[in-house]
């Protein structure tokens, strides 16, 4: 007990230019994350070869969910 993974939100923005002013809606989509990501909310994390995350602390409250950004995708 207590070492279960925990459910977050992960904002997938589309950071592409389009050349129109369209808001283009980011995914989101729910899934879990380790217990030690919490130990320092301010670190950036790779996450399964998908991107760089970080911790987004005013969506989370408005989610009422954990909710980490996609700030960078991988080159593949």
């Amino acid at each position: 007990m207590g070492r279960e993974p925990i459910m977050v939100c992960f904002v997938l923005y589309h950071w592409f230019y389009t050349g129109q002013n369209t808001f283009i809606s980011p995914n989101v989509v729910k899934g879990y994350i380790e217990r030690s990501a919490f130990d320092n909310l301010s670190k950036i994390y790779q996450l399964e070869r998908n991107g760089y995350y970080a911790y987004d602390e005013t969506i989370s409250r408005k989610n009422n969910m954990p909710t980490f950004i996609r700030i960078c995708k991988i080159k593949n």
